[in-house]
């Protein structure tokens, strides 16, 4: 994930308004579902593609089921509906 370093890196985005709410954006209206008491881990070590010997990039269909998972998680009504997969979220 950076180039800079060769080993596993975590990160960890923080929200602390989880309840279900709408908010109005230019290009229409977002539903939130309720997350309260649900944390999402997504274990991305398995995706990607090597590259230079030793770092791993993502693709873009990489970068697409990444987004997809958590926009299905985060939104209610998306159109892929969230699941737990193992080994991934």
């Amino acid at each position: 994930m950076f180039y800079t370093t060769d080993m596993s890196v975590t990160i960890w985005m923080l929200n602390k308004n989880k309840r279900a709410r709408t908010e109005k954006r230019p290009d229409g209206e977002v539903h939130f579902r309720d997350r309260t008491g649900e944390v999402l881990f997504m274990d991305l070590r398995q995706m990607g593609h090597p590259y230079e010997k030793k770092y791993i990039e993502f693709t873009d269909e990489d970068r697409a089921a990444i987004v997809d998972r958590f926009k299905s998680w985060r939104f209610e009504g998306y159109p892929t509906k969230y699941e737990d997969i193992p080994e991934f979220c």
